[in-house]
């Protein structure tokens, strides 16, 4: 029992006995912690010997047993600090929040047993649905609705009955046949106008176009005004010298932008670039005085050193570069940018619009969308008003 802080004397008749306990002791790494005593007059030295190692090996290691004192502090405290977690975890298990109305063990259980959910039903519609809690409250008068529904309307659900399809407003309204009669008489002068658009030989809509075709031939001429391509349809045409153009000219920009990228990468050791006029002047400079033994006798070039010095970082790089070459590569990328920027410009002018990448991703969806049959039309016989 050493861990009770108790010391122990264990007498035995037959020495045998003695030597199989003490071997097992020193099995279990105790042996330093017991004194074998065969015989009290001829194990006297020995006994002296073994307290003498004992106490010195005490005083030896009392600063590491005063860390195991913290590391079992230590321990104890990241134990205690989990099974408070622990229990905090199973008094959130057996709660019951009103917003539940039951324990969350219950509910997970209840889950388990259900098929899984709607993919269709997203957040925007669960948000619209009551807690649980006050769906357990209704149970059976929503079960009783749901069978009388059935039962003397023939639909499966509230849901499909055409009442559900009127306006949360409309319901509301003080008037509401009143309402509900102005809302139908505007809606048959929609249909009046939209059969007098589909009877019209000038129109792209007809009268044997289904409506999700019409849906779509709608959507390309929406897209193709929002892209300002209506007196550039040949850019909807794939085959059109308009489309490849255009193409080309895209893939001009994105080389000019990745040879701008590689000259400021060249150029990545200025911390604080130089503008395009300062960099000309600066590497003028540079080349009359570089390679010149006068260069030191000139304040110019003084001045030119401790600017480059504050504005550069090349302590990464082996060799480290000339001023003339740093110089260079700064006038390169200053270069390649200018050049990668008014081509874009160019190219944003001629298509009227701003952002290049959305007009590129946005044109060759455009693309696909013209090959199909509805929205061919556009292509194949555009219209005034269509």
């Amino acid at each position: 029992m050493p861990g009770a802080a108790r010391r122990i004397l264990f007498v035995c008749e037959k020495r045998a006995a003695l030597d199989v306990v003490f071997h097992r002791l020193k099995e279990s790494g105790l042996e330093q912690l017991c004194c074998l005593i065969h015989d009290s007059q001829t194990d006297k030295k020995a006994l002296i010997q073994d307290l003498k190692a004992c106490y010195e090996r005490q005083t030896s290691q009392r600063d590491s047993y005063d860390e195991v004192a913290v590391r079992q502090r230590r321990s104890l405290a990241a134990l205690t600090d989990a099974l408070d977690r622990f229990g905090h975890v199973e008094a959130a298990l057996i709660a019951r929040p009103d917003s539940l109305g039951c324990t969350p063990r219950q509910l997970a259980s209840r889950l388990a047993g259900l098929p899984p959910a709607d993919p269709a039903i997203g957040p925007r519609l669960r948000e619209r649905l009551p807690s649980y809690a006050v769906w357990c409250r209704h149970r059976e008068l929503t079960q009783r609705l749901q069978r009388a529904v059935q039962q003397r309307l023939g639909l499966p659900c509230l849901a499909r009955h055409p009442f559900a399809s009127l306006a949360p407003s409309l319901l509301e309204t003080e008037h509401l046949y009143a309402t509900a009669e102005e809302h139908l008489a505007d809606c048959d002068t929609l249909l009046d106008t939209l059969g007098e658009t589909i009877e019209d030989p000038e129109r792209l809509l007809d009268g044997g176009m289904l409506l999700e075709a019409a849906l779509r031939l709608a959507d390309a001429a929406r897209e193709i005004v929002a892209l300002n391509l209506a007196d550039k349809l040949d850019l909807l045409d794939e085959r059109s010298a308009g489309v490849e153009m255009l193409a080309a000219d895209f893939a001009e920009l994105a080389r000019l932008d990745a040879a701008a990228a590689r000259a400021d990468d060249l150029a990545s050791d200025w911390r604080d670039p130089l503008s395009p006029p300062e960099t000309e002047a600066a590497l003028a400079l540079a080349r009359r005085f570089e390679s010149s033994f006068l260069r030191h006798f000139s304040s110019a070039w003084r001045r030119l050193a401790r600017e480059l010095r504050q504005r550069r970082d090349d302590s990464r790089r082996s060799p480290r570069l000339s001023r003339v070459r740093a110089l260079e590569l700064l006038a390169v990328s200053h270069e390649a940018t200018a050049a990668a920027t008014a081509a874009a410009e160019r190219l944003r002018t001629r298509l009227r619009q701003r952002d290049l990448a959305a007009f590129q991703a946005r044109h060759a969806v455009l693309l696909n969308a013209v090959k199909e049959p509805p929205v061919a039309r556009l292509l194949a016989r555009p219209r005034r008003g269509g």
